[in-house]
């Protein structure tokens, strides 16, 4: 007995403060990542005005978070085209939060856009809108259920097939979604073809995306379809992005889950999170600013904060309101700040300049100005080689389906600090024990 309690102590000695300390690391990213809005304030931002002999779009917002590139990319993309009234839905008339902890305001509710337009918008955008909460999310459930026999089409956005499956709208269809969830949703939703090697999937009138980027093509090929090729190709230059030959043929390698994404669930858990500000202002590019979040916070090295100089909206190149969390006053001690979009030099620089004097340890960096020819995704990625490793950077390429040949991840090739971390704490549990069975031994020799 006396030696299976012993066993028992030291199996407790070496994996508690692992399993602690990993999950105060995995709270942390969660909260980071998932976490509630800065305030449940009501405001009624202007829409962009509304054309009844243009199509409309209406892009989906869940009451707690909805995946950040997955709104802001189509969002750009479709309002870039002038082709279409693109409005951001959600069931309140609240800031609501993208993931990494951005928060939006909708145009309307969705009540609002039901009496607006007085039937059901052309096309419904579903980004993957986390449904944790069965109550609050109940809302995006019944409007997918209301108008999927009405909307023209209905495009889902990476996990988004999985909220349009949960609607019960996918059955006998084939549908895309991310390479970490297939596998999961080949389970949840038996009656979907989930398929794996196509970056989208067209089935009657719905379009599903693979992962993240994905989403770009599936868009672009939307665009194609309803306004032309010449505006999808505009839409394209509107971001740099370089791989539109994926609307002419959209096979790819499926990604699967394997060893080398252990880096990104060793940051989850072990790696201290940097402090990032995210400063936003007046005109900036959406499908720019979505880079930050799903680089940084999404690769579980940072938690990110937005500041602007105001505690006010700011609105974006396309008019959308940004709630920020703090004001430039108000905004604690940054470790990094990052000033985002390719106009960013000549529209933000007083901003930056009077931020940059308030924050006097906080590196700045133009993530997309000096580069500003490059798909918008590049400058970040590089960047984050450069921050952490080129493992880290390798998975979040990944996680992104980021499959352009067009980065350089120039930085550390191993990863340090958090597998550091892990090992130190083995190593002292380690001494620890072996510092106990030699007094154990000791008093027995006495004895």
């Amino acid at each position: 007995m006396k030696k299976l309690f012993r066993y028992c102590l030291y199996f407790a000695i070496i994996f508690l403060p692992l399993a602690a300390i990993g999950l105060t690391g995995a709270s942390e990213y969660a909260d980071s990542m998932y976490g509630s809005k800065k305030a449940k304030a009501v405001y009624q931002p202007s829409p962009p005005p509304h054309d009844s002999s243009k199509p409309t779009v209406a892009i989906l917002l869940g009451s707690r978070t909805t995946e950040v590139i997955d709104f802001l990319a189509p969002y750009e993309l479709l309002s870039s085209t002038k082709a279409f009234n693109v409005y951001a839905v959600s069931s309140q008339n609240q800031a609501v939060s993208l993931s990494g902890s951005l928060d939006v305001l909708p145009h309307y509710t969705f009540s609002q856009l039901d009496q607006l337009l007085g039937k059901s918008p052309d096309v419904i955008v579903v980004p993957y809108i986390f449904h944790m909460d069965d109550k609050a999310y109940e809302p995006v459930d019944a409007y997918l259920r209301k108008h999927a026999a009405h909307a023209g089409t209905i495009l889902s956005i990476c996990g988004g097939a999985v909220n349009v499956a949960k609607a019960g709208l996918l059955n006998g269809k084939s549908a895309a979604t991310h390479w970490s969830r297939i596998g999961n949703e080949m389970k949840n939703y038996p009656a979907v073809n989930w398929v794996r090697d196509r970056r989208f999937v067209e089935d009657g009138k719905y379009i599903s995306s693979a992962g993240l980027t994905s989403g770009i093509d599936a868009t672009l090929y939307l665009i194609s379809k309803m306004a032309g090729e010449q505006k999808a190709a505009e839409a394209a230059r509107e971001i740099n992005y370089t791989g539109t030959r994926y609307l002419q043929d959209t096979s790819m390698k499926p990604y699967y889950s394997d060893a080398k994404d252990v880096p990104y669930y060793l940051n989850i858990a072990f790696s201290p999170k940097k402090k990032i500000g995210v400063l936003l202002y007046e005109g900036m590019q959406e499908t720019a600013l979505a880079s930050v979040y799903d680089t940084y916070p999404a690769s579980g090295t940072s938690k990110a904060v937005s500041v602007s100089r105001f505690d006010a909206p700011v609105k974006t190149k396309h008019q959308l309101s940004l709630l920020p969390r703090y004001s430039f006053q108000q905004a604690p001690a940054l470790d990094h700040i990052y000033i985002p979009g390719t106009n960013a030099i000549t529209a933000a620089r007083n901003q930056a300049n009077r931020l940059s004097a308030m924050q006097p340890k906080a590196d700045f960096t133009y993530l997309h100005a000096r580069e500003p020819k490059r798909f918008v995704l590049e400058p970040p990625l590089e960047d984050l080689a450069r921050e952490t490793n080129n493992l880290t950077a390798n998975y979040a390429a990944k996680r992104l389906e980021y499959r352009e040949n067009a980065v350089a991840l120039n930085g550390s090739p191993v990863q340090v600090t958090a597998a550091a971390i892990p090992l130190a704490s083995l190593l002292l549990s380690l001494l620890l024990i072996a510092s106990l069975e030699w007094r154990r031994k000791r008093k027995k020799l006495v004895q």
